[in-house]
């Protein structure tokens, strides 16, 4: 067994000589499907000392996922996960390294860097499920604000009621009308799980409804812009940050608007 792992991690491995040193490549992936990597550089021309270094592009990869690692919790949680693994940030070149060190310490150094990466990626996860719960609990609260006493809510697992068997964040149904499936997202996922309510309304394979799908921005990051073509060519797409008024009035026509029509 031992051999069977150790083979399946090394073969994993691809390394190719570079000016500076060695570039490195694992069997391990970032969440947008990149593999993890890093670079080996020699200190000198004696090669008797080299660090690990990342390809400078983790912290502006934070900085593209709004992760703010120079301030608040955030920061602050970034700061002590450098000092835990022992990793340098050189803000001149945006470089995230190791101190130089004997190379009979790399191998080991070489792993604990691939952690840490691998930890950096908690992050950006983080950060998606903030923006996406964050967006969320505005859009619910709106709804509530504006439907209740006209319009049954059904936010999470009540939404079953409304419409069952289906994974959606709100329902909102007015007497008689044909209830509005509405979907809050940031990911590729949740855009995915509203195309796939619209297709199985089209095919009679679930209850009749509306579907909306709520955005946080409209060129969403960690939504693919195929995936987002294909929900605005079947349904109605919105933007609700600096929008709110008129996303309610758009969801408000849905509601009490008798046609069964799609979008």
């Amino acid at each position: 067994m031992k051999d069977a792992l150790c083979r399946a991690f090394c073969e994993a491995l691809t390394i190719r000589e570079v000016k500076a040193g060695l570039a490195v490549g694992t069997g391990f992936k970032r969440s947008g499907g990149d593999r993890i990597g890093f670079y080996v550089t020699y200190e000198g021309r004696n090669r008797a000392r080299a660090r690990v270094e990342d390809d400078g592009l983790t912290v502006p990869m934070l900085e593209a996922a709004e992760v703010p690692l120079s301030s608040g919790p955030r920061g602050e949680q970034f700061a002590a996960l450098l000092r835990e693994s022992g990793v340098l940030h050189d803000e001149d070149e945006n470089l995230l390294h190791t101190p130089y060190v004997p190379l009979d310490w790399l191998p080991a150094l070489a792993l604990d860097f691939v952690a840490f990466q691998l930890r950096v990626q908690d992050f950006v996860m983080l950060s998606r499920e903030r923006i996406e719960e964050t967006l969320k609990d505005d859009v619910v609260r709106a709804v509530r604000e504006r439907f209740t006493g006209r319009a049954s809510v059904y936010v999470d697992q009540e939404t079953k009621e409304a419409l069952p068997g289906t994974p959606c964040d709100v329902v909102i149904a007015a007497p008689g009308k044909m209830p509005l499936a509405v979907f809050v997202g940031t990911s590729e996922p949740k855009a995915l799980e509203a195309t796939l309510l619209w297709s199985d309304i089209k095919a009679k394979e679930a209850r009749p409804a509306k579907v909306m799908l709520v955005l946080e921005t409209p060129k969403p990051r960690f939504i693919r812009t195929l995936t987002l073509s294909r929900a605005m060519n079947r349904f109605q797409v919105t933007v609700f940050p600096g929008f709110e008024n008129e996303v309610l009035n758009a969801m408000e026509r849905d509601v009490f608007n008798g046609y069964p029509g799609f979008h």
